[in-house]
């Protein structure tokens, strides 16, 4: 084999003139030495790199950290919601539309009651004359504008704060339960505020005046 007899040569060179020993040692140390540096290069170089992978990854944030409010974090996928009756979802506008007329048919007839025969019914709800002729007018208004889609979430506004007038009243000045006698508690009061909530969140819906007037649409 070459290689076992160039290791034999080289032996029998050495016991011939032992002189070149040292230098046979220099050019093993020579030969090893930079393997062993080139080694040991790498090993530093992986360490350092490692290092600082550690101190990028672990490194406090140059931001402070925040906590997004709950109300801001985006709900969890659970993929499509299943509706058993998928294809109403289309009429979701109509059904606004008929809510919101069924709201101004019972607040314009209100006020109109209020204002028509205000000694008898400043009677009925403890207010004065004044008072109680405002508040028809107050109710008719908000009764077209929430029907007619004008002004929608003003007039709902203003309807929800007629109702919490009445709650107030039959709470805390008749004292009249959540049914009441005969029906007349402040669970109705309590319905038309959720009503106009809902008109009031969704503006009404898509068929209302304000898209179609150019005063409003701008």
């Amino acid at each position: 084999m070459p290689g076992v007899e160039g290791a034999l040569g080289f032996c029998d060179d050495l016991r011939e003139k032992p002189e070149r020993i040292g230098e046979a040692v220099l050019q093993i140390f020579e030969a090893s030495r930079k393997p062993l540096a080139e080694a040991g290069t790498r090993q530093i170089e992986g360490r350092q790199t490692c290092l600082e992978e550690g101190i990028r990854m672990h490194k406090c944030p140059q931001t402070p950290l925040t906590v997004e409010p709950w109300y801001n974090r985006p709900a969890p996928s659970t993929g499509p919601q299943k509706s058993m009756f998928p294809q109403l979802a289309e009429f979701t506008d109509f059904g606004l539309l008929f809510l919101r007329v069924m709201v101004g048919v019972v607040f314009v007839s209100s006020g109109w009651s209020h204002a028509k025969d205000s000694d008898a019914r400043s009677k009925s709800i403890g207010m004065s004359k004044g008072f109680t002729i405002f508040l028809g007018a107050a109710e008719i208004a908000g009764g077209l504008g929430v029907a007619f889609g004008v002004f929608t979430q003003l007039a709902a506004l203003g309807l929800i704060l007629i109702m919490l007038g009445a709650i107030q009243k039959k709470m805390f000045v008749w004292h009249t339960g959540f049914w009441g006698e005969k029906s007349s508690g402040w669970h109705y009061d309590l319905i038309f505020v959720v009503m106009n909530l809902v008109i009031l969140f969704t503006n009404g819906g898509r068929f209302v005046l304000e898209r179609y007037i150019p005063l409003f649409a701008a």
